[in-house]
């Protein structure tokens, strides 16, 4: 096992073989194991990880398209500005300023580097008995922001509780703000800034008697940046109507 800092030499005798074909080289001070003829196998009695400690926020791995990936357990990413990542299709549009009925113009494809499903999901919190609200603080102080949050998750009593909430974080409010019931109808979310400018969620949990309950929630932007970054920092109990932060 090697440990400690990056050397410019590392020299693992006998721990780390390239089957068949191959080669195991430090290239500016990297460490590059390729395998050319056949699998690179990573094998461990309990788990393998793949680890890369300083420099930026965050780190890639980038997995050849060749079909022929597969992880027989799970991935499992920390906590914080972490998520799997897809290239998609984005078509975008410019330089119109005025509608025309006759207008026939193409759009401008381009990659996009998403997280997640184009969402991501950011915490789960207890939706139970004896609560009317309960208040997310997130990390997010920008302005000029547009958003979206969604909760989903069974509730005992009530059902299937599945809801979205949108605004644009504009001069330490929020405007153009909506609500949206996709199923149930006991809950409803709504937001606000806190003193501090930070983007907050307010779920209407609206039980004042017995239940038991727990809802996933889901934050989506126009910005991979700020969905990717976005963090719960905190969540708190306040029932009558206020805001909490």
């Amino acid at each position: 096992m090697a440990t400690g800092k990056k050397l410019d030499d590392l020299h693992v005798n006998n721990q780390i073989q390239v089957h068949n074909a191959g080669t195991i080289t430090n290239a500016n001070t990297d460490l590059n194991i390729t395998a050319t003829s056949d699998d690179l196998l990573l094998n461990a009695q309990d788990d393998v990880f793949i680890q890369s400690n300083g420099g930026s926020s965050y780190k890639t791995i980038t997995l050849a398209n060749d079909g022929n990936t597969t992880f027989p357990g799970s991935i499992f990413l920390p906590q914080g500005a972490y998520d799997y990542h897809n290239n998609i299709p984005n078509f975008s549009q410019s330089g119109v300023s005025s509608y025309s009925a006759s207008r026939n113009v193409a759009y401008t494809e381009n990659t996009l580097d998403t997280p997640g499903k184009g969402e991501k999901v950011i915490c789960q919190t207890a939706a139970r008995a004896y609560t009317n609200y309960v208040h997310l603080k997130t990390n997010l102080t920008s302005n000029n922001i547009m958003f979206y949050f969604r909760t989903r998750g069974y509730v005992y009593n009530a059902g299937i509780e599945e809801h979205l909430y949108c605004g644009y974080t504009y001069n330490g409010t929020i405007i153009a703000d909506e609500h949206v019931t996709v199923a149930g109808g006991t809950e409803s979310l709504g937001g606000y800034r806190g003193s501090s400018g930070h983007l907050c969620l307010r779920i209407h949990v609206n039980t004042t008697g017995y239940n038991e309950g727990k809802l996933h929630v889901l934050f989506g932007s126009h910005s991979n940046t700020v969905t990717r970054n976005l963090e719960v920092t905190d969540v708190k109990q306040r029932d009558d109507g206020s805001n909490a932060f």
